[in-house]
């Protein structure tokens, strides 16, 4: 706020006065019945009155932005502008703006010889402000500060414009490494995919893997069960068989005490050691639950002349007598690693015999001729045996 003499006050007090004092005469055209009756233009005037300049400016501009077309407020804040706050440059403004506004009208001459009076004042001003050597070094060194500032602002743009270049080339990075892992990703969704179908693959081959266990643990019980019942069978043949050689000895025995009753026979040579032999080979199939492969030797041809009638004409002869086939069995156990054809390999010299084995064990073996270790075959004669 610059201070102001009383010359000074006086003489904007009179103009504004002798203003609006010649427009309410005249009737100028410039005045408004809505300005004097605005509530911001009658506070804006009521702070004139007090000599309050900035508070009447700030009322009157505001009024300003509701009726921006009010030549008379531009000629009121011209003359405060002007008469009391010595600020021409805006006192130039209004006047200039009344002038446009209201170029017609009474005072339009007056403001414009203000106007003119304003500019010669701010010429002034500027002209002395600018021819101060004082101010001249001032502006001279503001101005070289400028420059540094300017230099050191561009300098800081270069920074700013190679830090957003570095920025936009890590972005691009950042993009590409962002790709890679987004392809990344989707090849270990992938294969996760995979790797849990395999493992629900895997866990349903388990489950019935397990119940396939379940079922040969079952079918070796029932195998097991059948190789008892079996081994129990062989004892009971080997019993059996012991028996029947017992007998065919006895029988071969009495039939020999008969032939040398007979007159004009020759006694055959006593069959005591084959019997011994067969009585041997009993007892060692009853002790290892099995038949051995040697098969029971037959005795010398003894049987009477056709012509002798004897009452021991009426046995049988020791050819016709017939032996268990169970003698004739053979068994063999089964290890890891044989055939069928491995195994007729071995009892009958050929493997084209496996047949043989494989129609005797059919209610063990099955269709699928499925062989486990421990299991015991039944190994039949050979028909020409």
């Amino acid at each position: 706020m610059i201070n102001l003499n009383g010359y000074n006050f006086f003489r904007g007090v009179l103009i504004i006065f002798v203003a609006l004092t010649f427009c309410l005469v005249a009737g100028c055209d410039f005045m408004d019945s809505n300005d004097v009756g605005h509530p911001l233009f009658k506070q804006g005037k009521r702070e004139l009155e007090k000599e309050n300049y900035a508070e009447a400016i700030k009322y009157f501009q505001k009024y300003l932005r509701v009726r921006p077309d009010s030549a008379r407020t531009h000629l009121l804040l011209a003359g405060i502008y002007d008469e009391n706050l010595d600020s021409q440059i805006n006192a130039i403004y209004h006047y200039q703006e009344f002038m446009r506004l209201s170029p017609d009208s009474a005072e339009a001459k007056n403001a414009e010889k203000w106007l003119a009076t304003a500019k010669r004042k701010y010429y002034v001003k500027m002209k002395t402000k600018f021819n101060d050597p004082e101010i001249v070094a001032s502006l001279q060194d503001e101005l070289a500060g400028s420059d540094l500032r300017i230099k050191k602002l561009v300098a800081d743009h270069n920074k700013m414009v190679t830090a957003i270049e570095d920025g936009k080339k890590n972005i691009l990075q950042l993009n590409n490494q962002l790709a890679s892992v987004q392809s990344e990703k989707e090849k270990f969704d992938a294969d996760l995919t995979i790797s849990m179908d395999r493992q629900r693959k895997f866990e349903t081959d388990l489950t019935a893997s397990v119940e396939k266990l379940k079922k040969l643990d079952a079918e070796n019980k029932r195998l097991q069960q059948i190789y008892s019942e079996e081994v129990q069978k062989s004892k009971n043949a080997a019993e059996e068989a012991t028996r029947a050689i017992n007998n065919l000895n006895a029988l071969k025995i009495e039939h020999a005490k008969t032939l040398e009753k007979q007159p004009g026979r020759t006694t055959p040579a006593a069959p005591a050691a084959i019997i011994t032999e067969q009585a041997k080979t009993a007892s060692t199939m009853s002790e290892n639950s099995s038949v051995s492969e040697k098969t029971v030797e037959a005795l010398p041809e003894t049987s009477p002349e056709t012509k002798t009638e004897d009452k021991s004409a009426s046995l049988p002869s020791p050819e016709t007598v017939s032996v268990p086939e169970i003698i004739k069995m053979r068994f063999y156990t089964v290890k890891s690693g044989d055939t069928l054809t491995k195994i007729s390999k071995q009892f009958y010299g050929s493997s084209k015999y496996y047949k043989l084995i494989q129609d005797e064990n059919k209610a063990e073996l099955g269709s699928e001729n499925r062989m486990m270790p421990g299991q015991v075959l039944r190994v039949p004669p050979l028909k020409n045996n």
